[in-house]
């Protein structure tokens, strides 16, 4: 079990590093510019597979449409970038995608300046119109699950293989929907096969509630056999032809925040309630192949912390909050999965214009979740 203790926590701050010591953020056409598509293509080279020529034929046909003249660069955690380059719109005319699909080729980088992954992106928006990706939308996926669009990114391995799914709504994570393999058994009501391992897959979504509840269901997709090779984008073949069931490559963060409502001052005089205080409960939560690689805990925040009401009495009152000794923790449970923990203490000042004594209470804040 991994336990770590965070007092006082902040938001990611990362830095942006130099794509092979001279590159900058936003070059296009220049020597910079060059060493970024050798670099590319070089790396997607390596992606290929003799025993795989559908899926090779994939690449080369990405490589003759990737649009370096338009690649923007962003930020990540770890003091990685992320490399976006956009598709022509006459690759997902060959391969029959959608025209309303933004389509682009997205590739993590290193601090070393290495291709450390690389995926297919397909993004739906939630109008179903053809909507401009803004920028910094995926460092917010892989960082802070709040990106500034709603709709639908699938990621898919650069030779077309279905990885995972994530939709956003509300600028917040919806659902990841990641596909599984489960060994094709001889009870499933199809013939067992000798000659040749077959796999059947499932996109099994988890969905995230404003309520902070989850649900998760299972959905068939399709079944591959071992030595598969398919020319389909978004299909189901695995990029090793010799191990029908190899992992799946998906990367996300989850955002949890949750608000809780209180009247506090119902246990001071019995008055029920002159002030309705918000208390909100903030983490972020990376995913990386069934497995949490980073939590950061936000600090528990109430509002309003000042406030002036009348008691029932028909003094003039104003309160003032102060949370004292944030002590916010998580523990590992069984992969992808963490329990989240909030504490603190709350130190309320109560003060009277009619010159009535200052009275101070003071009471504890705490909360478990799991994601």
């Amino acid at each position: 079990m991994r336990k770590a203790t965070l007092f006082v926590a902040a938001p990611y701050v990362a830095l942006i590093i130099v794509f092979f010591n001279s590159c900058k953020k936003e070059t296009s056409q220049n020597l910079s510019n060059t060493e970024i598509i050798v670099k590319v293509n070089s790396w997607l080279e390596q992606q290929k597979s003799e025993k795989q020529p559908n899926k090779a034929a994939n690449i080369d046909l990405l490589k003759n449409n990737l649009d370096f003249s338009k690649l923007e660069f962003e930020k990540s955690d770890n003091e990685e970038q992320i490399l976006i380059i956009p598709i022509n719109e006459s690759f997902k005319t060959i391969k029959k995608i959608d025209k309303n699909l933004n389509l682009n080729l997205l590739l993590i980088i290193n601090k070393s300046g290495d291709i450390r992954k690389g995926n297919l992106v397909l993004y739906s928006s939630e109008n179903g119109e053809l909507n401009k990706i803004p920028r910094n939308t995926f460092y917010h996926i892989f960082n802070t699950s709040t990106p500034e669009c709603n709709g639908t990114f699938k990621f898919l391995s650069v030779t077309g293989w279905l990885q995972y799914e994530l939709t956003y709504k509300n600028n917040h994570l919806y659902s990841a929907g990641i596909v599984k393999a489960k060994e094709n058994s001889p009870n499933s009501g199809q013939a067992a096969r000798t000659e040749t391992e077959c796999i059947d897959w499932y996109l099994v979504t988890t969905y995230y509630y404003s309520d902070g509840t989850t649900d998760q269901i299972e959905e068939y997709i399709g079944r591959t056999c071992t030595g598969c090779d398919d020319p389909y984008i978004q299909g189901h073949c695995p990029d090793d032809p010799n191990v029908a069931s190899s992992g799946i490559d998906y990367e996300y963060a989850v955002y949890f925040s949750e608000n809780e409502t209180q009247y506090a001052d119902e246990d001071i005089d019995d008055a029920g309630g002159y002030i309705q205080t918000v208390y909100t409960y903030h983490a972020t939560v990376v995913k990386l192949n069934n497995e949490v690689t980073s939590v950061v805990m936000y600090p528990i925040t109430a509002t309003p912390m000042w406030a002036t009401y009348t008691d029932r009495y028909g003094r003039n009152v104003t309160r003032t909050l102060t949370l004292f000794g944030q002590n916010n923790y998580y523990s590992s449970l069984p992969a992808p999965t963490v329990e989240l923990t909030w504490n603190c203490l709350v130190i309320g000042v109560y003060t009277y214009t009619d010159g009535s004594p200052t009275f101070t209470r003071q009471w504890a804040k705490h909360k478990v979740e799991t994601r």
